[in-house]
C-alpha cells in the first residue's frame, strides 16, 4: 500500500512538470503586435503628444492596454493616456441671488434680482441662469436684462422656460460672461401670474476639452417593427461616443431606449420636437454624459405607440479622443504599436506625475498609415525553444510514469 502511495505521488509530480513548461513562453515585442503606425516626429526634444485615430481604436484592445511606443531599434518608451472624458473639466460658481424688486407694466411682470459677490470687492461673473419653476404646467417666453447699478439695463437674451408634463427647461446660457450684479426677468403677457426664482451661475469649461471631441456620421440601419423603430449604428471602430444627434423636423414626443451589441440597456429617456407659435420645445440629442459608449453596435429603440414612424433625415455622433503623451529624448523616429489581445498594460512611472506633465508644453504629432505585421513564410518556421522544451519534459514525464508502473507491477 505504501508503494502505491509513493507511485501516485510521483505521478502527480510528473504531471505537474509538463504544464509548468508553458510558463517559459512569453510575449515577444514587437513580433506579437499585429499593427503599428509611424509617428510623424517634429524637431526638438521634450514632451510629445498625439491623438489616437479610428484605426487605432478599431484594432487595439478596448482598454488600450496593448499600446506601445518604441523607437526604430524596438526600445520601448514610457507614455500615459489622457482620456477625452478626463479633459472635460467643468467648474461652476454659484452666487446668492435675491429678489430685489417686482412690478407689472403693460401686462408684463418684471422680476429684478441682485447677486451677491463671493467676497467683498470681488467681481461677479455670470453666464448661466437657473430658474426655480412653479409646480404646474406652463410655458413662457421671457426676456433677460443685465445691469451694473439696477438702474440702466442692457438687453441680453430672449428665450423660453417651461414645465410641460415631464419636460422641463429651467436653465439659460447667456451669450457671454458678464460682470452684472443685477438681472431683470421680463415675463410678457403674464396673465397666469407666473413667479420665477433665479440662481446666477458662472459655468466654466476648459477649452482644452474641445480638442478631444470630434463629430462624424456613422453607417446606420433603420427598421420598423410592430410599434417600434430600431436604429442600429455601426461603431466597428469602437469610438467613444458621447452624443447621438437625430435630425427630425416633424412634431413628436417619443420614449427611447439604447442597447449595446450584447443587448444590455445603456440609457433611456425621451425625445421631443414641438414647434408651434409661441411654443417651441426641442430635444433630439441622446447624450451619455460622462460615460461614453464604445460598443461596436449601438441600437436605439423608439416607442412609436400608435403613431407612424419618425422621418429621421440624418444621424450624427460626437465622440471623444484619447491622447498619448511620451517624452522625446532625441533618439530618432518612433512607432505606435497595437493589436495584441494578450498584452498587459505597462506600469510606467510617468503615470504618477502626468498631472504635472499636462501643464508642460506638449508638441502634437500625427500618425502615419496603418502597417500590418508581415506573416513569416510557412516553409521556414522559426525554431521554438519553448515548444521543444515542452516536448522533452512531456517525454521524460511519460517515461517516468511507465518505468514506475512497470516496477510496481513486477514487485507485486
Amino acid at each position: 500500500m505504501l508503494k502505491k502511495c509513493r507511485l501516485f505521488f510521483l505521478l502527480f509530480l510528473a504531471l505537474l512538470l509538463f504544464p509548468a513548461a508553458g510558463g517559459f513562453a512569453g510575449i515577444n515585442f514587437p513580433a506579437d503586435w499585429e499593427f503599428h503606425k509611424e509617428i510623424q516626429l517634429s524637431t526638438g526634444s521634450g514632451y510629445k503628444a498625439l491623438f489616437l485615430d479610428e484605426e487605432v481604436y478599431r484594432h487595439a484592445r478596448t482598454d488600450l492596454a496593448d499600446l506601445r511606443v518604441a523607437d526604430a531599434k524596438g526600445e520601448l518608451f514610457p507614455y500615459y493616456i489622457h482620456t477625452g472624458s478626463a479633459a472635460e473639466k467643468l467648474t461652476e460658481t454659484l452666487y446668492v441671488t435675491t429678489l430685489a424688486d417686482q412690478f407689472k407694466k403693460d401686462g408684463a411682470t418684471y422680476l429684478d434680482f441682485k447677486a451677491s459677490p463671493l467676497q467683498q470687492n470681488a467681481d461677479i461673473l455670470g453666464n448661466k441662469l437657473v430658474f426655480s419653476l412653479p409646480a404646474f404646467n406652463f410655458l413662457k417666453n421671457i426676456e433677460v436684462y443685465g445691469s451694473h447699478d439696477g438702474v440702466v439695463w442692457d438687453f441680453l437674451i430672449r428665450d423660453t422656460v417651461y414645465r410641460v408634463d415631464n419636460l422641463i427647461k429651467n436653465q439659460l446660457m447667456l451669450p457671454e460672461t458678464k460682470k452684472y450684479g443685477y438681472y431683470r426677468i421680463k415675463i410678457p403677457d403674464n396673465v397666469e401670474k407666473i413667479q420665477l426664482g433665479l440662481q446666477l451661475v458662472h459655468s466654466f469649461r476648459e477649452r482644452e476639452y474641445e480638442n478631444y471631441q470630434r463629430s462624424r456620421v456613422l453607417q446606420s440601419n433603420v427598421r420598423h417593427e410592430d410599434k417600434y423603430t430600431y436604429i442600429t449604428l455601426d461603431n466597428s471602430s469602437r469610438l467613444r461616443i458621447k452624443n447621438i444627434h437625430l435630425s427630425i423636423n416633424e412634431n413628436f414626443q417619443r420614449k427611447f431606449e439604447v442597447y449595446d451589441d450584447n443587448g444590455l440597456q445603456l440609457y433611456s429617456g425621451g425625445l421631443h420636437n414641438l414647434q408651434f407659435k409661441d411654443y417651441n420645445i426641442k430635444n433630439t440629442v441622446i447624450g451619455f454624459a460622462h460615460t461614453p459608449v464604445s460598443a461596436e453596435k449601438i441600437t436605439i429603440k423608439i416607442n412609436n405607440l400608435d403613431n407612424r414612424p419618425l422621418d429621421i433625415s440624418s444621424i450624427r455622433v460626437d465622440y471623444l479622443l484619447d491622447k498619448a503623451v511620451f517624452e522625446h529624448k532625441g533618439s530618432g523616429a518612433y512607432r505606435l504599436y497595437f493589436g495584441n489581445p494578450q498584452a498587459v498594460k505597462p506600469n510606467y512611472e510617468i503615470e504618477l506625475y502626468k498631472s504635472h506633465v499636462e501643464r508642460e508644453e506638449q508638441n502634437f504629432l500625427t500618425l502615419g498609415a496603418l502597417v500590418r505585421r508581415e506573416e513569416p513564410e510557412a516553409k521556414q518556421a522559426p525554431f521554438r525553444m519553448d515548444i521543444a522544451f515542452n516536448i522533452v519534459i512531456g517525454a521524460v514525464s511519460l517515461l517516468l510514469v511507465l518505468f514506475l508502473a512497470r516496477k510496481l507491477s513486477v514487485k507485486d
